[in-house]
């Protein structure tokens, strides 16, 4: 493998990647869900305002898509309670109580299904988000752990889908 400083082998993103040496393609469709501890069921799901949120990120990229997308306006009177720049850590926060937070599908089904997290809101159709894996176009022969890696992070999202 060629190992050259800044550049790409193999990049999974939600974008998809642009450069003349890069090929990407998406690989998969994740459903947001906006989801909280049960303690924030009831009368408080009813005034989302109300509910601490929990975030992805100062600007609420994630939450902001979400409100956007299913109730066709800005999270503008939500309070920001919490940030963390990972996805484990607001669902773990989540399941100990300290607010909502939205979260791809995968990380909260299980939770769902188990009742240790609810959905305050069920949209018709639940956001998407796709997912892309790019990687080097080859300079000559390809390039077989490129390959592989490529094709490793494909079949997780295969099995992820299913």
């Amino acid at each position: 493998m060629n190992c050259v400083v800044g550049a790409i082998d193999v990049l999974v993103s939600a974008l998809p990647a642009r450069g003349a040496d890069l090929s990407s393609e998406p690989i998969y469709d994740e459903e947001f869900a906006l989801v909280a501890h049960p303690r924030w069921a009831g009368p408080s799901a009813s005034d989302l305002d109300a509910i601490p949120i929990l975030s992805y990120g100062p600007e609420l990229p994630i939450i902001r898509r979400y409100w956007r997308s299913v109730f066709g306006r800005r999270p503008d009177g939500l309070r920001t309670t919490l940030i963390a720049p990972d996805l484990r850590t607001l669902l773990r926060l989540a399941l100990d109580g300290a607010g909502m937070t939205v979260l791809p599908d995968y990380l909260v089904r299980p939770r769902l299904a188990s009742g240790a997290l609810v959905a305050l809101h069920s949209p018709e159709v639940a956001p998407l988000n796709t997912l892309f894996v790019a990687t080097r176009k080859p300079s000559g022969m390809p390039d077989a752990a490129v390959r592989a890696v490529r094709d490793a992070i494909v079949a997780i999202a295969d099995e992820a889908s299913d």
